[in-house]
Parts: structure tokens; sequence; C-alpha cells
């Protein structure tokens, strides 16, 4: 089953509206049909409170998605929300919702932009006070339709969450419940979702999902990935460097320093291949605010932006025209913006079972190195190692180019970094620093048998 909606919709980008420092204001519709109907008592009001009030807490909310786009991007995207009905459609759920197969193969819902058409003139509305580029329709609605997501599970009749466009306008449409049955109203993980689309940035979880294998992606640590549903779609995960460069917020990414880096939260470095446009990107996430259900430590990612063929396109072409294939991601044996999991930096295909703690360093199996391998089995001359948390951020070591080499941390019982420790592999020696660090650089063929000595005067 493919997200449908992105390849087959001519969706519209906002950021000449940003750029022109316009505030955005948009009108939020709430459309119900026929045979469904709301659920939830004064849904304008919770629609409204979801969206605007500052911390959120409703049915275990923990903000709102203005709290969520304030903290991320600040000013840079600061809406407004007019909330508008419910507006009872005259047709049935599966008139707009029921799916749309095209040689065998799902393409879509039937017409859900025409519940919406059908609900702003229903409204009467004057698009002149939503409209910031001047071409006569709102920049942007949202509908918010009753019942459930179908790709939360629910009927083939249901409307599949999607943003899309229709005369001239850009929308997105979201459910008013979670999952595929009972009565909790969807979190903001989805709307922030697909305001992400909106805002310039790609699906990152694998979105033909078995075609072609199903792909690791980035997981649970980007709302463009599986984040978005992070504890029950109430906490989506912050937006990092990347993301923010790409709805043109964050340009520069600095290149990955030698020697002792620190990295606190919201920072990111960047270390790069032998093939222009293949990267490796460095973060800390430290497991709090929008980040408390991911594990605290080194998120390391492998970037693909290059000229290299992945499957029927480049992996620039996959980025650069991404409304149109949305497959950052469709292909297991490559996908082109994945998280190294620590305790396999070549797991590609997705594991449901993996544990979000396996996946940062040092994490759960206390994975102090890394070395970066390009996608042609390339090193990249940049070693990391000695990877260790702080109160406040996560450090580690860089070498450069730096051989073969044995390199570790002494600690003492207690797991404290012992200072001052002579590491000896015969004629080698190296002392600890305060972090308890040592390297050795061995001559070449040394690494197939060595025995190290350590000792501590006094």
């Amino acid at each position: 089953m493919k997200k449908w909606f992105i390849s087959a919709m001519l969706l519209l980008c906002c950021q000449g509206v940003f750029s022109r420092g316009i505030p955005p204001r948009y009108p939020v519709v709430l459309v119900e049909f026929k045979d469904v109907r709301f659920q939830l008592e004064d849904p304008a009001s919770l629609v409204k409170d979801l969206l605007t009030k500052p911390g959120f807490d409703y049915d275990g909310a923990n903000g709102s998605v203005t709290d969520y786009y304030r903290d991320n991007l600040g000013d840079f995207f600061a809406p407004s929300f007019d909330v508008y009905g419910p507006v009872t459609l005259e047709g049935r759920l599966q008139d707009y919702g029921r799916d749309v197969f095209e040689q065998g193969e799902r393409v879509g819902d039937k017409a859900p932009e025409e519940a919406l058409l059908q609900a702003l003139q229903a409204l009467s509305l004057d698009p002149t006070a939503y409209d910031a580029d001047g071409d006569g329709a709102p920049d942007l609605a949202i509908m918010v339709y009753a019942g459930y997501d179908q790709a939360a599970g629910a009927s083939a009749d249901a409307i599949w969450a999607h943003q899309g466009s229709v005369a001239s306008m850009s929308y997105i449409a979201v459910p008013e419940l979670s999952g595929a049955s009972g009565s909790h109203l969807g979190g903001i993980g989805l709307v922030c979702h697909e305001l992400g689309h909106y805002l310039g940035l790609p699906d990152f979880y694998d979105t033909d999902f078995a075609m072609g294998g199903n792909a690791g992606g980035v997981y649970g640590f980007s709302l463009m990935g599986k984040g978005l549903y992070n504890n029950d779609g109430h906490t989506p995960p912050s937006l990092n460097a990347l993301e923010k460069s790409l709805m043109g917020l964050q340009t520069d990414i600095p290149p990955l320093p030698e020697g002792v880096v620190r990295l606190g939260p919201g920072e990111m470095y960047r270390s790069e291949t032998a093939t222009e446009g293949e990267y490796f990107l460095y973060e800390y996430r430290d497991g709090k605010g929008w980040d408390a259900p991911l594990p605290r430590g080194l998120v390391i990612y492998h970037v693909d932006r290059s000229g290299r063929k992945v499957g029927n396109y480049t992996a620039e072409e996959l980025w650069i025209n991404w409304r149109n294939f949305n497959g950052v991601n469709t292909l297991a044996s490559h996908p082109c913006y994945r998280l190294v999991p620590s305790f396999n930096p070549w797991l590609l295909e997705f594991d449901a079972a993996l544990a979000q703690g396996r996946m940062v360093f040092p994490g759960l199996d206390e994975v102090l190195f890394y070395e970066p391998v390009d996608w042609e089995g390339n090193y990249t001359g940049v070693q990391i190692t000695g990877i260790g948390l702080g109160e406040d951020g996560v450090s580690f070591r860089v070498l450069r180019d730096a051989g073969a080499n044995l390199n570790g941390t002494v600690r003492d019982a207690d797991g404290h970094p012992l200072e001052g420790v002579t590491v000896r592999a015969g004629d080698v020696s190296a002392c600890t620093g305060a972090d308890g660090f040592f390297c050795l650089e061995l001559p070449e063929g040394a690494l197939s048998n060595v025995a190290l000595a350590a000792s501590l005067e006094g």
C-alpha cells in the first residue's frame, strides 16, 4: 500500500509566504458525514485547544501543535488557527474515503478533497482572510474529519490522513480520533507530521511498506518517521538540524572537528565521504521534553543525497522531487536517510522489535566506538571513540586518518574513569586522560595479536 497522496497530487510549497514575513493564518474545518458524526463532546473547542492551547494536556497530551512548532522553530512558523464547524455533509463517509484501485494497487481515496470543498462552500468563508500569496485561495486549510484514520487500521471507507492540494489551495486532512476504535482524541503528532509536509519535509519511513523490503529509516527519532506516534501521538520528537534546513530555517551544519567533541541538545555535526552528497550526521538526544519517549545518547545518521542510482532514480532526485516520488526510504537495501543502530550499524531492514535503547550510542549495549563506512564499503577516515554521556550532553573523541589503532576507556570497579593509567601494547604506550580514554597507534598488522598491560602509579 502506498502513501498515495504525495505522488498523486501537486503539492504547494509555503516557503515564499514565510520569506515575506507574513504571519500565517489558517482555517480549520470540522467535517462529519451523513453516517459518521463526531463522537467527542464539543469537538470544535477540543480541536482549538489541541492546535493552540499552551500546555495542552487533554487525554495524556504534553502540549499543543503551537507549543511543538514554537519550541522547534520559534517565530519561523507561528500560525494562528480559526476553527469552524462541525459541518455535516450530505454524503456518506465512503463517498469520500472509499479506496480507489488501479491495476490492483491502491492509489488513494475516492474524493477527500471534495469533502473539504463542500464544507468550505457551506461556510461561505472569505478566502482573502487566509490568502497571503494573493492567488485567491487560502494558502492552507485543515480538515478534521469525524472518525478514524485508515492509516491507523480503520476501514477501507475511511479517509487516509494526508496532505494534498485542490483548487490552488494546499490542505491537510486528519481524523478526530486516534487508532481504529475507542474515543480518544487524535494526538498532535499526526497534525504536526502533515504540517511538516506543508513546510517541506518528506516522509522518512518506508512509504511503500513491503515493496522493495521495509527500510528501517529513522524509526521514532523523526516526526516524519515513526516518531509521530511516540507516546500515542502526544509527544512527537524534536526537529533536528537537517529537518530545519529542509524547511529553510537553518542551513549550516558544521563539520565534525577533530579531538574531543561535546554535543548538547539540538546540536549536530557532519562528516563527509568521498562521494559528493553522501555524509554522516551526529546529534545528541537528551530524553527530555519532546524527546522524553526517546533514550539519551549520540544518534548517528547516514545520509545519501548523491548522484548514485537508488532504484529507478538517483538519491538526489528522491530528495529534490520528494513531492512526486515520496521515496527517500522506500528501498530497504539502500535507504537514503537512515539511523545507524549502535548494536548493528549495517542493519537496514526495519525491525519492529528493536529497542530504541539499542539505536543510540553508547546505548544499552554500551557501544563506545563507531567508524563511518560509505555505501561503497570504504572507510571515511573518521573514527568516533570514547563515547560517553555527561549530565548535559555526550562527548567523544574524533580521530582523523588514524590508521590501525586500539583505543578504549579505563574505569575503576564503580565505573568511574581513571586518569593517569599507562596502557601498553608491546613497545607502544599511551596515558589516559581525565576521561579515562587511551589510544594506541599500532604498527600495521599488529591488531591480529595484541596483549594489553595497564599500570597506575601510586
